[in-house]
């Protein structure tokens, strides 16, 4: 069987990151797309917001108890999915074998490129330099054989212990290369991936 190259693309903080770019005020405090009342429940938290324990599906009460200062907003999904369909579009100038996830987050199969681009890595790389080009969002990816590396593909704060560690020692990482190694947030991609390479 041919060696397939697997990427995954993962929004950094969709939601919130929109809200951010959108409106300047919100750049670099902790926001939370939601209801903070009785009853809100968080949709997606800033990385400001997360460093306080701010999780997507908590309570507004809760994430506001753990951040006081935390900055509420009400979800604009016609905004995501504008900003989805343009990194779609990214997606499938490279490919047109795209197995979307959700708005913001797929696989891609890269092995035959359109622009014939010999390494997963380096595609992965150009797809999230034309993601922020043209949306001002960032974009974590990985391969199926190693996680890239955080300092040049901004891993998200959550994953970038375990890929560094990955990088310093290799450990996990066994003949065919597939990670497996990782914990959640990671777990659920190496789970695909595995299904895709067997």
């Amino acid at each position: 069987m041919d060696h397939r190259k697997i990427i995954h693309i993962d929004m950094d903080a969709f939601f919130a990151s929109v809200e951010q770019r959108d409106s300047p005020k919100l750049k670099g405090k902790p926001v939370a797309v939601g209801g903070g009342h009785e009853r809100g429940v968080v949709c997606a938290a800033s990385y400001e917001a997360r460093k306080y324990g701010v999780r997507s599906a908590m309570s507004g009460k809760k994430a506001k108890e753990l951040c006081p200062d935390l900055i509420f907003v009400p979800p604009r999904f016609d905004a995501y999915k504008e900003a989805s369909q343009i990194i779609r579009e990214i997606f499938h100038d490279y490919t047109n074998l795209v197995e979307p996830l959700s708005l913001d987050e797929a696989y891609l199969d890269v092995t035959n490129n359109h622009y014939n681009i010999p390494y997963a890595t380096q595609v992965a790389k150009d797809i999230r330099s034309k993601i922020y080009e043209r949306t001002e969002l960032t974009a974590s990816a990985m391969d199926e054989r190693v996680a890239l590396d955080p300092t040049d593909f901004g891993g998200k704060p959550e994953e970038k212990e375990l890929v560094t560690r990955l990088h310093q020692t290799k450990e996990g990482i066994p003949k065919n290369g597939i990670i497996i190694d990782a914990t959640a947030p990671l777990e659920h991609v190496v789970g695909k991936i595995l299904k895709k390479c067997n």
